[in-house]
């Protein structure tokens, strides 16, 4: 009875009982104060908690009924607990002594129970939890694993897991697949018979042993990497060694498939040596086993081999090894030797700790990194966090050191992702490998993620230089590249490797790119290939099988690829190691090119050193045509056509040049420069195309479209072959044939170079003649080898240069090119020059003269005509310009002739020009300016000089008057500006002069004018000027001071006196804020009124100021004949005093509003800022207050109190920028509550229905209130009619206990239909200035109208208060009765009777009132969508006519019972209605539309009832038809004005319909339209035919919110008569009607 044996303790899964009995039989009960008795509840818990845990692993499989939970606890809380079970029995007895040498026993046995009871809790939770979850589906997927066919079980019967075997395959699937044939079972998932569950072993046990024997069976194939460092370490195991390295290089690949040799059936035996772990490590990471890896030859010492040094290993040393490969796999857990091979229970929980553990280490995937050397690679890796909680990784990167990331720890956020980058910045082109490691982080006390690994490799596909060069290069010719080299890494020396790269482009491709894009450039111009871009050409591959050539053969076969390959690759760099210091300037490296070859190429120097890395700097070359070998010039004359024979030599002077460049820099054995040569010149050696003549065949193309040619030439080149291709020509089929003829060709001393025929002698100099008669003779062979006929017809004078380029029709690697160069002058002619421009104007022309020549020229100019100047001498330079710039200055307006002669003097060529001046009229002198004041005369002078007189105009004169006018000119003088006052001609003299005259203006302003000076013999010699007079007001007569309260209005008498005998009548202007006045003023004579103040001499000015504050006005009275009068006004705007609002008075709790007028005097609209001080207590519906010009209206002032009794004051202020401001002081008093606004609330019939009444407390202070529903009725002790809450149900008449009774029945109904829906409806607080909402619910079962009453009371300063909200339910009849719809077109009207049925009113309850059912107690409304409300409140109304009784199923009173049919459907079980009401609907729409209208019908205190009908407006008829007719590219219009419905501006749209002519257009299309009443607003419609056709129409809309317009428009096309003879033919292509 101690408890400690198996099946000695019952405790049941009940929590223990709060009371308990002594050893001595002392009670105590209800001791909950005893320290003792609390740790015994404490720890009869805990131990409560433990069997709940060990219930628990129970249930889900783990065999732990040999625990007791009261070993699992504390030691303190263990001798509780058993003193406790001990105890509580209270028929046995204990003594103290007893207890105590009881707690002696069970102390000495806790601390191992308790192990024991812990350790089998955590081996069975580890077996019902993680071993449970190990199966075959699983272990057949992991990482690592491959198995072959025969390991899968499926060539024998198939046993599933509870042992029954079926033959054939299972099912695919690991679940059932469904029902079976009747009597057998569904079949599991698919098991091996190996690993079927046993006596011996779980299914799970099978599969780690499985696993386990799959790895250390492959861990035998795979190589020790680290043995071979271990047996050179240990001289005496030699032997070991050797045999370790041969395992090594024999080892299979990891990828293999494995197939089982040996079986590991014990987890003891296999593994208590650690070497079945050490496999395991070596299978998943081979790595493991690597030089100063832990495992490093593993396999050496499992053999009997010595440890590092000779030293025998013993095994505590061996499970350091093993320890320190699980720490850096992050697998260790501090186990110790004895803990993981003690028993076949320690090593399972070992192999199963790896086995879940290890796989995770094996990349999931190989991430690539593509791209280029030189420049960094990025990847991402999403990670995702599908759980509830942040994971946390640690990053490890492996490997190469060229991978690198950013952060070593990563934090993924609760169902989130992360990007994370891993960067490669290579350094050499060769792949390197990584391993990217994700372990996971324990978060406290929870484990942490799985681990991630991902392999890591690269893929160079390219290099990216450290700098690139582009240079562009001629065909054959050399180039020098300086390369500035810099090494990005540290010191060392690094070897350099071309490698090149090149598309050849075909000479055709260029020509045709280059004359394409209007190049006209000289030789070695970059071509420009813009859409048309060259082709590439590409070489075949020289790397052959050369097997069957001989040996002689196949060297002089291999020196001239040699030689080719030079010709081909045209880079070199005499350097081949390149060392780099730091700290020293770059290395400049020169790398040469010498191409044979158009096209592009790109070089990369790639210096490599195997330690460092490797990087590379680019070339691009871009080769173009060759530069001119040979220039050819000839002169010619514009407008004539030259034909010139151009001859071009045998030799290619360019290539001989290249060749010889390249064999002195590259080939130094004299043996192979001549094979070089003779390999070189077959390679662009053309076949002969003519043996006799010996002429190859070659184009020519010129890069000018001035030049006419035959392209096509027969050419006896130095570079020819008699027969076949020359070497790299040849086609890449039948090669070894084709190899064989050219080595046979190569060797026989190449002497088809230079052979032609005797007939045609070489040319040896390129050249250009003059044209013969023998040229011209197609029958002339030999005459026109290497020639060709060229015809040159320039359209300018010029230098033309051009270049010819000659290539080999079938070699195209022969290119030669020439440069052309003709000059062309002008033949003997005069050329016109033409100048024209205002008189006495310089106009200027410039004359360009290029000189060609190679020496100055110096000219000398000679120019006639009075009006033309130009310099004497002009020297152009030599392959230059210079420009001759020619000056007109005509003296008057006229035509002026000139001439122009310039000569070279050291040639004595003479160029002669005819100058011809056109001279307009002369522009203005100059602007004058003058400023004067108003009614003062002032004096102003101009300056004058005198103007030359054309001489042909002076000829016919006599002496003396020629005489006379160079002494003096007289000009007549003209204007337009007013006031001006001056003499009418002017003399002026040589030395000039001046012309003074007068201004005054009797007003102020500015004036603009002229004033002309013409010779009174000559007018067309004239001069003017243009004036600005700028006059200033006079000052004012005097100031005068006026002073007004806003918004009120003080006139200003103004008077004036008139000095002359006529009327004066003025024009007044006013400037000036609230300034009113007449626009004119009509001023008697002096003398002529009665009086000197009467009203005629006065004008009255009113000064009525909006806005307060201090302004300055102006006053002026213009007449033209005195001038202006003005005077300045001083403003003074006093601000008004507030309007007083009266005081507003309104109970606490609730507002109060009042009216506050305001008025617009202005002409426009004005929008008033509403601000109001107090807003505590007052307030305005709106913050924005518009009014209509002129207008008078109010606004609304609310009126909050907060306090009883108390006056509040506040202002209003309306502001306006333009009206200023207008205050108004408002008050307030509050008032003890009482009676509150009603509060409606309307529900169906047995439904509930809800409503909330707002409360708002209106004090500074938290406000404690309770509320209560109470019932309003009331009885009549006289027997009169009482006002019960339930009206439409009570009775008229109280003369019966029945009838008293039925009344308080009423009455407890109304209370059972109202409620609070309120948690808590006494000591309720509410904040200060806070609404609070009272929740009503409201379910009436009768029909009828229900009343109740919401008391909210409170108690403040002393006082009760109460609120009374009156509540007033509805209750509806039924659901909605649907309608039928109402369609009509627009504008037409339809009206309609239906009859409604009255539900739940029945004749007993109207009896029972003593009242009939009259239609003053119904009300009619409608509900419907905000957007239609005003549409509808136009068009649709429903009116109630009479109330109608019926009888069952709503039929009226004397109509027959339903039919037969009806009662089939169901019209017999509708509810009886004994009250209808038949209602007249009227529809009159004015545009289309559609809406649902809901029809609500309301009778006095009985009910309600909820109707829905549907309208639609269809489209109506046109309100007019219109015709139009315009011709095509023509036009028609109609105008016509549009007036509203109503009163009132609208909005409109118009618009034509979609099946509408688009020919047809209206304008405006949006507006405002003009109200009913006016003349209304216009609409023009335009009808504009793009082409004939058929008659077109068009339907117009314009529409409003509320109206709508259609009209049909028809367009057609005028009538047109044809005059048939005046239709004539030009061609007679008819034969007549005889023929």
């Amino acid at each position: 009875g101690d408890g400690n044996s198996a099946g000695s303790h019952n405790f049941k899964g009940v929590h223990p009982p709060h009371t308990a009995t002594s050893a001595a039989g002392a009670s105590i009960t209800n001791k909950r104060s005893s320290e003792k008795h609390n740790k015994i509840i404490s720890a009869n818990r805990l131990v409560f908690k433990m069997q709940q845990l060990l219930n628990f692993l129970t249930n889900n499989g783990a065999l732990l009924s040999h625990v007791n939970p009261i070993s699992m606890v504390g030691l303190e809380d263990h001798l509780l607990a058993q003193e406790y079970e001990l105890t509580r029995d209270q028929s046995v007895r204990f003594t103290p002594a007893m207890l105590s040498d009881r707690r002696r026993a069970w102390e000495q046995l806790w601390l191992d129970d308790c192990m024991r009871s812990w350790l089998a809790v955590l081996y069975q939770a580890v077996k019902s939890f993680v071993l449970a979850r190990v199966n075959y589906s699983d272990y057949s997927v992991m990482p690592g694993i491959v198995l072959s066919p025969k390991d899968d079980g499926l060539n024998g019967p198939l046993p599933t897991n509870n042992g029954v075997s079926t033959q054939g395959k299972p099912p695919a699937t690991g679940g059932n697949n469904g029902p079976s044939k009747k009597g057998k079972k569904n079949v599991g998932p698919f098991i091996p018979p190996d690993l079927v569950p046993s006596n011996v072993y779980s299914h799970a046990e099978a599969v780690l042993l499985a696993w386990a024997t799959y790895h250390i069976e492959r861990a035998s194939n795979l190589p020790d990497l680290g043995a071979a460092v271990v047996s050179l370490s240990n001289s005496s195991s030699a032997a070991v060694a050797a045999a370790a390295v041969a395992k090594s290089a024999s080892s299979t690949d990891n990828r293999t498939i494995i197939s089982f040799n040996k079986r590991v059936v014990d987890f003891e035996n296999e593994f208590k040596d650690l070497t079945g772990f050490f496999r395991l490590f070596h299978s998943h990471i081979p790595s493991i086993t690597a030089d100063e890896e832990p495992l490093a030859g593993y396999t050496i010492l499992e053999k009997g081999g010595l440890g590092p040094g000779g030293v025998t290993l013993r095994k505590e040393d061996l499970y350091e090894m093993l320890q320190h490969a699980m720490q850096k796999l992050r697998l260790d857990f501090g186990a110790t030797l004895m803990e993981c091979v003690q028993s076949s229970r320690s090593v399972l929980l070992m192999v199963l700790h790896l086995f879940l553990s290890l796989p995770n280490l094996i990349p999931k995937t190989k991430i690539e990194f593509v791209g280029d050397l030189g420049s960094p690679i990025y990847k991402k890796i999403e990670l995702r966090n599908p759980s509830k909680r942040k994971v946390t990784y640690e990053v490890t990167l492996n490997g190469s050191p060229d991978f690198s990331v950013d952060n070593n720890v990563v934090t993924i956020p609760p169902e989130s992702g992360v990007e994370f980058i891993v960067t490669l910045n290579a350094k050499f082109f060769d792949p390197v490998e990584g391993k990217l490691t994700f372990w996971g982080v324990r978060d406290g006390g929870l484990a942490g993620p799985s681990t991630l690994a991902f392999q890591l490799s690269s893929k160079i596909v390219g290099r990216k230089p450290v700098d690139k060069l582009n240079k562009t290069v001629q065909l054959f010719d050399l180039e020098t590249i300086p390369l500035q080299i810099k090494n990005p890494f540290k010191d060392g020396n690094f070897q350099l490797k071309l490698q090149v790269t090149q598309a050849l482009y075909n000479v055709e491709e260029i020509i045709k790119s280059t004359t394409a894009g209007g190049a006209t450039s000289g030789a070695g111009a970059k071509s420009k290939r813009r859409n048309n871009e060259p082709k590439l050409l590409t070489f075949g591959n020289n790397s052959q099988d050369l097997s069957y050539l001989s040996a002689a053969e196949r060297k002089t076969l291999e020196e001239d690829m040699e030689i080719e390959m030079i010709f081909k690759s045209p880079f070199w760099c005499n350097e081949e190691t390149v060392a780099f210091v730091n700290g020293r300037p770059p290395r400049t490296i020169q790398l040469y090119m010498l191409p044979f070859l158009l096209g592009k190429y790109t070089c990369q120097l790639v210096f490599i050193d195997k330690e460092i890395g490797e990087f590379c700097y680019e070339v691009n070359v871009e080769v173009g045509l060759p530069k001119p070998f040979d220039r050819l010039d000839f002169s010619t004359t514009t407008s004539s056509q030259t034909t010139k024979t151009l001859r071009f030599g045998s030799k290619n002077l360019a290539f001989e040049k290249a060749f010889s460049i390249l064999t002195d820099m590259r080939i130094k054995n004299p043996n192979k420069k001549i094979k070089a040569r003779s390999v070189l010149q077959n390679f662009i050696s053309s076949p002969v195309a003519n043996e006799e003549t010996g002429h190859s065949n070659f184009v020519l193309e010129f890069f000018s479209t001035f030049f006419q040619y035959k392209k096509q030439i027969n050419f006896v080149s130095e570079y020819v072959q008699v027969a076949g291709k020359g070497f790299g020509q040849s086609s890449p089929t039948n090669r070894p044939a084709q190899l064989r003829k050219e080595v046979a060709a190569l060797t026989s001393s190449h002497s088809v170079a230079g052979a032609v025929a005797k007939k045609a002698p070489k040319i040896l100099k390129t050249t250009i003649e003059d044209s013969s008669a023998e040229d011209f003779n197609p029958m002339n062979e030999t005459q026109m080898l290497n020639s060709s006929i060229i015809s040159f017809y320039p359209e300018r004078a010029g230098h033309y240069n051009t270049i010819a380029v000659v290539y080999g029709k079938d070699n195209l690697f022969d290119v030669r090119v020439v440069e052309v160069n003709a000059k062309v002058t002008m033949p003997d002619g005069k050329m016109v020059i033409e100048f024209r421009g205002p008189a006495r104007e310089l106009i200027f022309q410039d004359i360009p003269i290029a000189n060609e020549s190679d020496k100055d020229w110096f000219l000398n100019s000679f120019i006639r005509g009075e009006a033309f100047t130009c310099p004497k001498t002009l020297v152009v330079p030599r392959k230059g310009s210079a420009v001759m710039q020619i000056t007109f200055q005509g003296p008057s307006a006229g035509k002026f002739d000139g001439s122009l002669q310039l000569k070279n003097v050291d040639l004595g060529d003479t160029f002669e020009y005819g100058l011809v001046g056109l001279a307009d009229e002369p522009l203005a002198e100059s602007h004058l300016t003058y400023k004067l004041m108003a009614r003062k005369s002032q004096l102003f002078s101009i300056p004058l000089h005198k103007i030359l007189v054309p001489r042909d105009k002076l000829k016919n004169r006599s002496m003396t008057e020629k005489t006379d006018r160079e002494n003096l000119q007289v000009f007549t003088v003209e204007t337009d500006l007013p006031y001006l006052t001056g003499s009418e001609t002017v003399s002026i003299a040589d030395e000039g002069g001046q012309y003074t005259f007068s201004i005054l203006s009797p007003v102020g302003g500015v004036f603009n004018g002229y004033i002309s000076f013409k010779d009174v013999d000559f007018p067309e010699v004239n001069m003017w000027f243009t004036v600005n007079v700028e006059v200033t007001a006079p000052a004012e007569e005097r100031s005068i001071a006026v002073e007004s309260v806003v918004r009120k209005a003080v006139a200003v008498e103004i008077t004036l006196d008139n000095t002359t005998d006529q009327t004066l009548l003025f024009d007044v202007s006013i400037q000036g804020e609230g300034l009113l006045g007449s626009p004119t003023f009509e001023l008697p004579p002096k003398g002529g009124s009665a009086a000197a103040n009467s009203p005629s001499d006065v004008y009255e000015l009113i000064f009525s100021p909006l806005r307060a504050g201090q302004y300055n006005g102006k006053i002026s009275f213009y007449n033209a004949k005195v001038g202006e009068l003005w005077y300045k006004l001083n403003l003074s705007a006093l601000p008004a005093t507030p309007i007083v609002i009266e005081t507003i008075e309104s109970m606490i709790g609730t507002s109060q509003q009042v009216k506050a007028p305001v008025e617009n005097p202005l002409a426009e609209q004005v929008v008033f800022s509403v601000s109001v001080a107090d807003t505590d207590h007052f307030s305005v519906p709106s913050e924005k207050i518009t009014l209509s010009p002129y207008a008078q209206s109010f606004f609304m002032v609310s009126f909050r109190p907060s306090s009883l009794n108390d006056v509040v004051k506040s202002f209003i202020t309306l502001t306006n920028p333009q009206f200023g401001e207008i205050h108004y002081e408002v008050s307030g008093v509050g008032l003890l509550p009482g009676i509150m606004p009603t509060v409606l609330i309307d529900a169906p019939l047995g439904e509930i229905g809800s409503q909330t009444v707002e409360f708002f407390n209106p004090f500074p202070h938290p406000l404690p209130v309770n509320v209560v529903l109470t019932n309003t009725s009331t009885q009549s002790n006289a027997g009169g009619k009482g006002t019960s809450g339930l009206h439409g149900i009570r009775g008229g008449k109280q003369n019966s206990n029945a009838a008293a009774l039925k009344e308080k029945n009423d009455a407890d109904s109304m209370l059972e239909a109202f409620g609070l829906l309120m948690r808590k409806t006494s000591d309720v607080v509410i904040a200060e200035k806070t609404p609070f909402h009272i929740a009503l619910s409201f379910n009436p079962m009768k029909l009828g109208q229900y009343e109740s009453m919401v008391e909210v009371r409170s108690f403040v300063g002393g006082r009760n208060l109460l609120w009374c909200y009156p509540i007033r339910g509805i209750a509806e009849a039924g659901t909605k009765q649907r309608l039928a719809p109402l369609k009509s077109p627009c504008k037409t009207q339809m009206m309609r009777e239906d009859l409604i049925t009255l539900e739940g009113i029945s004749k007993g309850d109207v009896a029972a009132l003593g009242e009939d059912l009259s239609l003053s107690d119904i009300s009619v409304d409608t509900s419907v969508d905000d957007k239609f409300k005003s549409l509808i409140a136009r068009c649709f109304r429903a009116q109630p006519l009479e109330i109608v009784a019926l009888r069952g199923g709503g039929k009226r009173d004397g109509e027959g019972d339903v039919s037969g049919e009806e009662a089939a459907l169901g019209v017999a079980k509708a509810p009886a209605a004994e009250f209808g009401l038949r209602l007249r609907l009227l529809f009159e729409p004015l545009r289309t539309f559609t809406a649902r209208v809901e029809v609500v019908v309301v009778c006095r205190n009985r009910g309600k009832w909820r109707l829905q009908v549907d309208l639609d407006a269809t489209e109506p008829e046109p309100d007019d038809r219109i015709k139009m007719c315009a011709a095509v590219g023509g036009s028609d219009k109609v105008t016509f004005k549009l007036a509203n419905r109503f009163l009132g501006f609208s909005k409109f749209h118009a618009y034509f319909s979609s099946k509408s002519s688009p020919h047809f257009s209206v304008s405006p299309s949006s507006g405002i339209l003009a109200p009913f009443g006016s003349e209304g607003s216009p609409f023009v419609v335009s009808f504009a035919p793009t082409d004939y056709g058929a008659i077109e129409h068009a339907n117009l809309i314009i529409m409003t919110d509320d109206a709508q317009w259609n009209y049909e428009f028809r367009g057609s096309y005028p009538d047109t008569a044809t005059i048939a003879a005046a239709v004539t033919s030009k061609n007679k292509s008819r034969l007549g009607s005889k023929i």
